[in-house]
């Protein structure tokens, strides 16, 4: 509350107009920008010190004590943020905590907002999808080391709903037409690439092969190869999608 009433300070021009005992607005109704970077400053914050826990022993005591604070469910709540820096500048964050101190809870809220995600082409929502799918590969892949219980958590329990929703968002990606936007084709490839390389990773576990094999999926498969036929320039990277377990068996 302190940070928005002195950001309305900051921003209003007249200040002896500003209720001083306002109540702030609730996250996904904030939309005062310079709360936004105070946001973001403290996400890069909390990423230094988490980066650096491995590196110096201060650092490390920070970085524990912001792990007892629940530092990944405080991140996550800014995601409903109107600001796509915000969720941008959290997904770095998170993403640079070890594997073991994600939950399944936190897990299935990242999916979920995979699921979610309505207008893929909004702002920088194709980088933030980009890192939230990057994350969940780091996670399916995790077979040693802390993240090991992590990861096969993850593969017994959500790489399924996972992989139907990043092959959904694949789809949908690939059925943009930007052919010509040099921009907006480079964002679409950078999610395009995300996507096929969680599906790369799901592939190389015998135990979830299963869950790339269906008649939904493979058709998928014919799609995204389709738009890449007809919405891409020849110069693009391919999204080779036949190289996964679907595309194997389709």
């Amino acid at each position: 509350r302190e940070a928005f009433v002195a950001a309305e300070l900051y921003i209003a021009p007249d200040p002896d107009k500003v209720n001083m005992k306002q109540v702030a607005p609730m996250l996904d109704v904030l939309h005062n920008e310079y709360v936004h970077n105070l946001f973001v400053a403290i996400c890069r914050v909390v990423e230094f010190f988490t980066v650096m826990a491995s590196k110096d022993s201060t650092c490390d005591v920070v970085n524990t004590h912001l792990n007892q604070a629940g530092r990944e469910q405080e991140l996550l709540k800014l995601l409903v943020v109107p600001s796509d820096d915000v969720k941008f500048a959290v997904m770095q964050t998170i993403s640079a905590v070890q594997l073991d101190q994600l939950d399944a809870e936190e897990l299935e809220f990242l999916i979920k907002i995979l699921a979610d995600t309505r207008n893929i082409a909004a702002g920088r929502t194709e980088e933030i999808l980009a890192k939230i799918i990057q994350l969940l590969q780091k996670v399916c892949e995790a077979t040693e080391g802390e993240g090991a219980e992590t990861g096969k958590t993850f593969r017994a329990k959500h790489a399924s709903l996972s992989t139907a929703q990043v092959f959904e968002i694949l789809v949908r990606n690939s059925q943009r037409d930007t052919y010509g936007n040099e921009d907006e084709e480079n964002e679409k490839m950078t999610l395009s690439q995300a996507c096929l390389a969680f599906l790369m990773a799901v592939s190389s576990f015998h135990e979830l092969r299963d869950c790339m094999r269906d008649q939904e999926k493979a058709r998928s498969c014919a799609t995204v190869l389709k738009c890449e036929e007809m919405l891409h320039r020849p110069t693009v990277q391919d999204v080779t999608i036949e190289q996964t377990w679907t595309g194997r068996s389709w």
